[in-house]
């Protein structure tokens, strides 16, 4: 697709692709989550769908950093680890800023014939060509061929012609269906934006409204919102804030969450070993506030990249405004 920005990926062109990806789900009757990262593997944005099951986002994640950092689709890093030694992998993983995933799935995202990001999806959303949610299976057909819905999500999304990194299609297809398909297929054809998104949309207004308060503090910021059990419903980093702030973001997020409160009143002497004893990110600073119906805390939004009393006073001002 035509990307608005220049050398870099910027937070609009990132949205852009995710709102395709989701669009085109939604069309197929799945449910999965989607990462865009920048040329390092640093995460620009990243969107769980309504229904999508939650190690969707940190699967994604993981693919894309080895893509968007290696320059590499993350289906190419795979075949080449699999005739490796594991301790090379497990080297890699070791010494990497971030979680590598080594299986296919993640697309590099090129402008005037640089790499400058990768998205990617996983989890909720494979390599599938048969599921309930598909009212028509002509939609995974690309010019007569059998797609499927992973790579075919991701190449709509890119606006590409179908690259499939998951082996053989039509195989897939006969054992499901027990032969090819006939006729052209409907699988890049354009479908309108996603309708039945309610949790997303309300996460994506909440963080929509902590970025242009943060702008109008001039200050650049990531803001991740999380459910109720703590996992990552939406990553969002302005351009040009800091590479760590997208986990800073979702660590005072989750810390707020499980706390209960502002992610700041974390900061006392008895609560110094928790984060030895509970596999939950933890950061007792200020910037993650609760979301709450009525007493009931069914999420939270975390601030990250500035101050952290600035931090805290965006994410009340974001979700004042909601």
């Amino acid at each position: 697709m035509k990307l608005d920005g220049g050398p870099e990926l910027g937070l609009g062109d990132a949205r852009k692709l995710i709102r395709r990806a989701v669009a085109k789900a939604e069309d197929l009757g799945a449910a999965g989550a989607f990462v865009v990262v920048n040329e390092g593997g640093v995460p620009i944005t990243a969107s769980r769908m309504d229904r999508a099951g939650a190690f969707g986002i940190p699967v994604s994640r993981a693919k894309a950093y080895i893509a968007g950092s290696g320059r590499e689709t993350s289906a190419t890093f795979a075949a080449r680890q699999a005739g490796n030694f594991l301790g090379i992998f497990l080297s890699y993983q070791h010494i990497a800023r971030d979680h590598i995933f080594p299986g296919p799935g993640a697309f590099l995202i090129r402008a005037n014939g640089a790499v400058i990001g990768a998205i990617s999806t996983g989890a909720g959303i494979g390599p599938f060509v048969k599921w309930p949610g598909l009212s028509d299976r002509m939609k995974l057909v690309v010019d007569g061929k059998p797609a499927n819905l992973e790579d075919l999500v991701i190449s709509y999304a890119l606006n590409e012609p179908y690259q499939p990194q998951h082996g053989d299609d039509a195989k897939r297809w006969t054992d499901a269906y027990g032969c090819l398909p006939s006729g052209t297929g409907t699988g890049l054809a354009e479908v309108p934006a996603a309708r039945n998104q309610t949790t997303l949309e309300a996460a994506l207004a909440l963080s929509d409204a902590a970025m242009t308060e943060a702008a109008q503090r001039h200050t650049a910021i990531a803001v991740t919102v999380v459910d109720h059990n703590g996992d990552v419903l939406q990553i969002d980093r302005m351009d040009s804030a800091a590479p760590m702030s997208p986990d800073v973001a979702e660590a005072v997020a989750v810390t707020a969450v499980n706390f209960q409160a502002p992610s700041e009143r974390a900061a006392q002497p008895q609560f110094a070993h928790i984060v030895e004893a509970a596999p939950f990110k933890f950061l007792p600073l200020a910037g993650g506030l609760p979301i709450k119906d009525g007493a009931h805390v069914v999420g939270a939004i975390g601030i990250g990249g500035a101050d952290p009393e600035v931090c805290a006073a965006i994410a009340a001002k974001a979700l004042a405004a909601l």
